[in-house]
């Protein structure tokens, strides 16, 4: 089981949201949901998109650039209000 939100802006997509619950991971879940949605939007731009994580977590970034993507910045993340327990949840702790 996992997920992540897509959307398209003048012939770019943007991945938003790339979640996979802790006790699925490291199934393929995120590998098999990542691939289908670069397909789908290479498919919808005739194999010619262009394809933007804003932000992945150390977790994440193993399979991003194992699909091709690379680190082109880095960000400070501001959380008001999570706990340590959370932000760990989230790869972010």
């Amino acid at each position: 089981m996992s997920w992540t939100f897509v959307t398209r802006v003048d012939g770019t997509s943007a991945l938003f949201d790339m979640m996979t619950p802790p006790q699925h991971r490291r199934r393929g879940a995120a590998r098999t949901v990542l691939t289908r949605a670069l397909a789908d939007a290479a498919a919808l731009d005739g194999g010619r998109t262009e394809f933007t994580v804003f932000w992945a977590t150390p977790m994440g970034q193993p399979l991003y650039e194992a699909l091709g993507f690379c680190v082109v910045d880095d960000v400070t993340l501001w959380t008001y209000g999570a706990s340590a327990d959370e932000l760990a949840a989230v790869g972010a702790g």
